[in-house]
């Protein structure tokens, strides 16, 4: 092979290493990898005021205690 061959193929490996790199920018962008929303938590501010607070909690279920405790006579018999 001659020498401007072998200086072609050099200049042919840089120019699709440099289309891949665009390529990859662009696929990035559209997904929104790049460029996108800034990840992070949506928070909702107010102007400081005097109010009531007031939480209202809706639940469905059964109510059970930490501790259930039996209670039964020494003796049976009737009263």
């Amino acid at each position: 092979m001659s020498k401007t061959k072998k200086k072609n193929r050099g200049w042919y490996y840089i120019g699709f290493t440099i289309l891949g790199f665009v390529l990859l920018v662009v696929f990035l962008k559209m997904t929104g990898v790049i460029g996108g929303e800034p990840m992070g938590r949506i928070v909702e501010t107010s102007s400081v005021s005097e109010r009531d607070i007031t939480r209202i909690v809706t639940a469905t279920g059964r109510i059970q205690p930490e501790v259930e405790v039996k209670i039964a006579p020494d003796v049976s018999g009737e009263i």
